[in-house]
């Protein structure tokens, strides 16, 4: 049965005199999304478009929203839910954004979800066909998570029902970006995308974000007209996803730092990602992606780990002087929410005496995501 084109009362209407292009870019916890859009929006901007970008997470205070703020890109943040949950908030993220007359706005789901083509493109495509250009739904994939969940090329990290949720989103993607490919030599990196392509049947392009390596080609193929949406998942067990994302803890916190005279912001955010990291392995834990970040002045300090054998990354890897900063940290682990909690406050307690410094107004949230209810769930458009 084709969807009526009737758009609910709950969805309010939308008139633009241009169509504004939707790029919807997902993938797993860790995939490297936030690198990556800020690349991909730096390209655009550079050829003349106006861009800006929607963040989702299940609760609010993202390091990438802060992240994006400071870069000065137009920027509304979803929190409470996925986009296929929250797709009434979207709309609202993307009204907020309009006044700024977007010509792209660059769209990020939880890394977590999957089912945004039937909760997320079909209800656009149906409901605002003459409001949003959609471009394809891209899906980036960390090489490492690739070869353990998709190529069984080593020992999976997470539950069966993780890597359900990983698979699941390069089933449905339109285009595939093999993520981080200055980490592997270029024959390896090549490898892994054959074989991605001949599993998914679809394209797969070869991604550095960092230096900037494929991001071009990313955006040509996003400016070139290909097909929308075109792999909806009509058989999600969303009894599997559920139990899928149900497995992580997930916490956000912020925290007030201060000292009377001045601290290094770098060494503070390296000693907290460490002793999180060292309490996770600990505990025989998982991480699928740690982040923390530093608002104190220029520059934004950040810190990321997207493994509990990992290397943190740390930009910039220098010293920092700060009198007072933000400390802005989320932590996405297989482990219970209470115990991360836990973690993370000794971390950021041990931390803050080493280095001497004062840290208050601690607002922290952990928790499991709650079970996907997306209202809008739309299987088949022409």
């Amino acid at each position: 049965m084709r969807p009526t084109t009737e758009r609910p009362e709950a969805l309010r209407a939308i008139e633009l005199v241009q169509p504004v292009s939707i790029a919807l870019v997902g993938g797993f916890l860790g995939a490297g999304k936030t690198t990556a859009i800020g690349a991909l929006a730096t390209e655009l901007i550079g050829r003349g478009k106006r861009v800006a970008v929607v963040t989702n997470d299940q609760a609010a205070g993202l390091v990438d929203t802060s992240l994006g703020l400071r870069q000065k890109l137009p920027m509304a943040e979803v929190a409470g839910g996925c986009f296929c949950c929250k797709f009434e908030d979207m709309l609202n993220a993307i009204l907020k954004l309009l006044p700024t007359k977007p010509e792209v706005i660059l769209c990020e789901p939880v890394g977590s979800c999957t089912d945004m083509a039937a909760t997320v493109l079909n209800p656009l495509k149906v409901y605002y066909p003459d409001t949003f250009n959609l471009v394809p739904f891209s899906v980036l994939a960390d090489p490492v998570r690739a070869r353990e969940t998709v190529l069984g090329e080593a020992e999976p990290r997470f539950d069966p029902q993780v890597g359900y949720i990983f698979r699941k989103q390069l089933e449905e993607s339109d285009v595939i970006a093999l993520t981080k490919c200055d980490t592997l030599a270029d024959d390896e990196a090549t490898c892994v995308a054959a074989l991605l392509k001949e599993r998914y049947e679809r394209p797969v392009l070869l991604i550095a974000a960092i230096e900037g390596r494929g991001i071009s080609d990313w955006a040509d193929y996003l400016l070139s007209q290909q097909p929308v949406g075109g792999h909806v998942l009509s058989d999600v067990d969303y009894g599997t996803y559920a139990t899928g994302e149900a497995a992580l803890g997930w916490l956000n916190a912020t925290v007030r730092l201060t000292h009377k005279s001045g601290f290094d912001a770098r060494e503070f955010v390296g000693a907290l990602i460490q002793s999180m990291q060292s309490s996770i392995d600990s505990a025989g834990a998982e991480i699928a992606h740690l982040k923390a970040a530093i608002d104190g002045g220029v520059p934004f300090v950040r810190g990321h780990l997207t493994s509990t054998s990992g290397a943190p990354t740390y930009h910039p890897d220098n010293t920092v002087e700060v009198v007072e900063g933000q400390l802005i940290l989320n932590a996405r682990v297989a482990i219970d929410p209470d115990r991360l909690e836990k973690i993370a406050l000794s971390a950021i307690k041990q931390s803050s005496a080493e280095l001497d410094i004062t840290a208050e107004n601690v607002t922290i949230r952990c928790f499991r995501p709650g079970y996907p209810r997306p209202p809008y769930r739309i299987l088949g458009v022409q």
